[in-house]
């Protein structure tokens, strides 16, 4: 178990927590500060905790719904706060789809990148991939017969040169010697992130190899550093994926998962040990129930998303009549990732409709800018945002923190998805479960 330490701490707090009688607001106050002090002690960034207690003391204002404690709803939100924290949905490395697939390992030296590249090559080579290994790292010497040595024992090749200092022309030499492959898994030098001839040398061989995707590894022992560092590679290449190495034992794993999730750049692999086995896939909700590792907690995360999810569909039932305010527009882009409310709406929808492409990431991306510009808002401005002038979108900006043209971007998709809504109500295609 990776953050050994993080995990005994909250596991503590949320066993103090949920051992209490009530959930009365000292006990909820105090179970704050032990979750403040354990993700802190991760190195997670002071803000992130923050935002994590604002939700959860949010939520407590809230009536819980009919047959779920407050001491259950207080529990159900820190869990989805902390899976939001650490990345909220799994995510897998791609490579299906028709033709050959050509990966391009980037990171800094020192990141463990050449072993990660034979861990990932073995792990597509379990899920059934014909896989095959370029080594193009032409500054260090030995990372070709480290690669060969690591994976030789699996019958997977590595091509490499001894003589060849040109990166791209080594890469295209070597696609043609491996074409038989389908999957093509190219290990980079290992360059400083704000050097030139990283991005001049990424640039060269997406332009001439035509990469499918580039996956950034990072060491999770610089904990925080790991946005700069994701931020700076992103500059230089579209990058797809992140793996995080390292996270055997490491104090700051917290600190650097939550870090890259900032950026929005999905990690879809940790590395927790030195042997090619020792890589696992990123799954936010697991990582964060064996964080916790309480008995209960999966029982109370279902019993609460059941309850809900009646409650989501009877607020889609609403909405699919084109009946919905502002405040069921942002609840409805929360929902998106869970079980509930835009499940429910999307069964609803006739078969020919779909929802807009990239609308769940995007949605995933904007659920807490807009849910901190819907908390500057009074009653009758959520309740009719057309209302809003120069002076109030001024006013909301600036008690949220935001933009004004992220609140008017909040206001120009609500409009657009009620006029949809409002469209497919009179289509007799329309599928209603209720009525």
């Amino acid at each position: 178990m990776v953050l050994d330490e993080l995990s005994l701490s909250l596991r503590e707090a949320f066993r103090r927590f949920t051992n209490r009688p009530y959930a009365e607001q000292q006990a909820i106050e105090e179970f704050l500060r032990d979750a403040q002090r354990s993700l802190l002690k991760s190195d997670v960034e002071v803000g992130l905790v923050l935002q994590l207690s604002d939700s959860i003391r949010e939520v407590v204002k809230e009536k819980p719904p009919t047959g779920i404690s407050k001491k259950d709803q207080v529990v159900h939100r820190a869990y989805l706060e902390l899976v939001g924290l650490l990345g909220k949905q799994k995510r897998i490395l791609d490579v299906s789809g028709p033709g050959k697939k050509r990966l391009l390992f980037v990171g800094i030296q020192g990141s463990g990148k050449t072993t990660t590249v034979a861990k990932v090559a073995k792990f597509l080579q379990r899920r059934g991939q014909r896989v095959a290994v370029i080594c193009a790292d032409t500054f260090r010497p030995g990372a070709y017969q480290q690669l060969s040595q690591l994976l030789q024992p699996y019958g997977i090749p590595v091509m490499g040169s001894a003589t060849e200092k040109d990166p791209v022309k080594l890469i295209g030499e070597a696609l043609k010697r491996l074409d038989e492959y389908r999957v093509r898994v190219i290990a980079s030098a290992g360059r400083h992130m704000d050097e030139a001839v990283l991005r001049n040398r990424v640039e060269e061989i997406d332009e001439d190899v035509k990469l499918d995707a580039t996956v950034l590894v990072v060491d999770a022992t610089i904990g925080q550093q790991a946005r700069s560092q994701a931020e700076a590679f992103a500059k230089a290449a579209r990058v797809g994926y992140i793996i995080l190495t390292k996270m055997d034992g490491t104090a700051k794993g917290g600190g650097a998962i939550s870090a890259v999730v900032a950026t929005g750049a999905p990690i879809v692999f940790i590395g927790t040990g030195e042997k090619v086995d020792d890589l696992e896939e990123f799954d936010p909700m697991s990582f964060v129930s064996d964080l916790i590792g309480i008995v209960d907690l999966r029982s109370i995360v279902r019993r609460v998303e059941a309850v809900l999810s009646v409650e989501d569909e009877e607020r889609a039932k609403a909405m699919a009549k084109g009946k919905f305010n502002l405040e069921d527009f942002v609840v409805q882009i929360e929902a998106v990732g869970k079980p509930g409310m835009l499940a429910s709406l999307a069964k609803m929808l006739p078969s020919s409709t779909k929802l807009p492409e990239g609308w769940e990431e995007k949605s995933t991306d904007m659920a807490r800018v807009w849910r901190s510009i819907l908390d500057s808002m009074n009653r009758e401005e959520r309740q009719d945002p057309t209302i809003l002038n120069s002076s109030r979108t001024k006013r909301i900006a600036k008690g949220s923190g935001r933009s004004e043209r992220e609140v008017r971007e909040l206001v120009r998709q609500y409009m657009t998805a009620r006029k949809l809504l409002r469209r497919m109500k009179g289509s007799r295609n329309l599928k209603l479960p209720f009525r």
